[in-house]
């Protein structure tokens, strides 16, 4: 929406916002959603232009004054339109010829979103058996899997969601992303290392440790049974895809350990592909740079609970991989 809006009133936000505040008005039409499947009753949003001083309407106003003066026969004589003139040019200057006026437009472009209404919504109103897709952040839906409606309602921890989403073509665990995206699996095998390093010795600075001291690490916990079967399992799979990129069958993936290679499918637009990862990073926030660019409020939920050296690791690590965010949303 904001794009579209800079895009098609650049001169006027601009002209505006010299002056005065400027902002805008979402209008779905509907004065309250009493259920969460009224949203996909908005087929449209219109979009209202409200300023601080009204100079839109000030604008409108003069300009309709000086039309009145120039072409009505006899305006001329007409005293109280000379003065209503004289006072908007006192009161706001000649807006004749500045760029003030931004008519309501409307925004169609929403066919799958997230809402924060409802406590939060995943809506897919555009599905591969085409029926409309509601995914209850809350957990809250009494219908959750259920198909016998004109719609389908999951609940985020419903475990037949996953597998649905693979019907509908949303997710997928295709290889391929982490052939081309290594460090997708390196992030979140460090982050299996640090947290299991530090749950075992607060005083650990994972940070500066080189890479012997790293492995010294990894035997003392695989020795005192304290090494995740998951740092192993991706360091053996990563292992896999840099030696054989090419491979005609591809490794198999361990149903424990699939949940850290499902992504968006990879024809999804950049919208829905956001909206997935988003719903990804909550179900399973393994990677924390992912959660910090596609799901901050469940990232800051996370970070509130680290120790300081797992926030300044990972800090480090969005700081240095944040790049990633256009990559796998294009």
């Amino acid at each position: 929406i904001h794009t579209m809006i800079f895009e098609q009133y650049e001169d006027q936000i601009e002209d505006i916002t010299v002056q005065c505040g400027l902002w805008f008005e979402l209008d779905t039409e509907i004065s309250a959603f009493q259920l969460p499947l009224d949203v996909l009753m908005v087929d449209y949003i219109m979009i209202n232009f409200k300023t601080v001083d009204r100079i839109m309407r000030a604008a409108k106003k003069q300009r309709r004054l000086i039309r009145e003066f120039n072409y009505e026969k006899g305006a001329w004589r007409n005293g109280a339109l000379r003065q209503e003139i004289i006072e908007s040019s006192k009161q706001h200057g000649d807006l004749r010829y500045r760029k003030l006026e931004m008519p309501p437009i409307p925004f169609a472009d929403f066919e799958n979103y997230y809402t924060q209404a409802f406590n939060g919504l995943y809506v897919f109103r555009n599905t591969k058996n085409n029926i409309p897709l509601l995914v209850f952040e809350n957990n809250q839906s009494n219908a959750s899997g259920e198909t016998g409606h004109t719609h389908i309602e999951y609940n985020l921890n419903d475990p037949k969601l996953i597998d649905y989403l693979y019907e509908q073509d949303l997710i997928s665990d295709n290889l391929y992303l982490f052939v081309k995206n290594p460090v997708l699996l390196e992030i979140a095998k460090e982050y299996l290392l640090l947290n299991a390093a530090i749950a075992k010795d607060e005083n650990v600075r994972f940070k500066t440790i080189r890479k012997a001291q790293k492995n010294a690490i990894v035997n003392q916990l695989d020795k005192a049974g304290k090494l995740p079967d998951a740092f192993t399992a991706l360091e053996k799979m990563l292992l896999i895809l840099k030696v054989d990129t090419k491979k005609k069958y591809p490794p198999k993936i361990e149903d424990s350990l699939r949940s850290y290679f499902l992504h968006p499918d990879e024809n999804l637009s950049a919208i829905e592909k956001k909206m997935i990862w988003k719903m990804l990073c909550q179900l399973y926030p393994h990677n924390p740079v992912l959660t910090y660019l596609f799901n901050k409020t469940t990232f800051y939920a996370q970070y509130a609970n680290w120790k300081a050296e797992q926030q300044v690791w990972v800090i480090e690590q969005v700081l240095k991989h944040k790049g990633l965010f256009g990559e796998l949303i294009s």
